[in-house]
């Protein structure tokens, strides 16, 4: 019986830029399907790991089923190149609900407010009201 295959958001850090392709190498040996990737970029890191204080970061959208993500983050351990490698399960975005749609409106409102009023502006619109009555 073969198991459902669903989508892992994957991040790693690798010691150099040339390491990308083992995180590479290690998803295809696992079954993944690369959907989406993010640049890789240099951190310098806010603590040392494994000695190290700077590294190469990156992130991709995968599709594999739940064995192979477990057996994925068991192999990116065993890996040198790799720092560290972070698999989650990746949920579709939710709606939003009808009272954060209402508070977006009303913001959108409050920014599109008329500017300052002069005093004088003011002290016309007050004779008019008190003139009425």
């Amino acid at each position: 019986m073969e198991s459902a295959t669903r989508p892992y958001e994957i991040s790693f850090l690798v010691r150099s830029e040339g390491d990308v392709p083992a995180v590479a190498a290690l998803l295809a040996e696992h079954g993944a399907q690369v959907t989406d990737e993010g640049q890789v970029r240099k951190l310098a890191l806010a603590y040392p790991v494994k000695k190290v204080t700077e590294g190469y970061f990156g992130y991709l959208v995968a599709t594999m089923d739940a064995e192979s993500a477990k057996k994925l983050e068991n192999s990116a351990r065993t890996t040198p190149q790799v720092l560290r490698l972070l698999v989650l399960t990746s949920k579709p975005a939710k709606a939003p609900k009808p009272a954060a749609v209402k508070r977006a409106a009303r913001r959108e409102q409050r920014a599109a407010a008329p500017a300052a009023v002069s005093n004088e502006d003011l002290a016309k619109e007050l004779e008019k009201l008190t003139a009425g009555t």
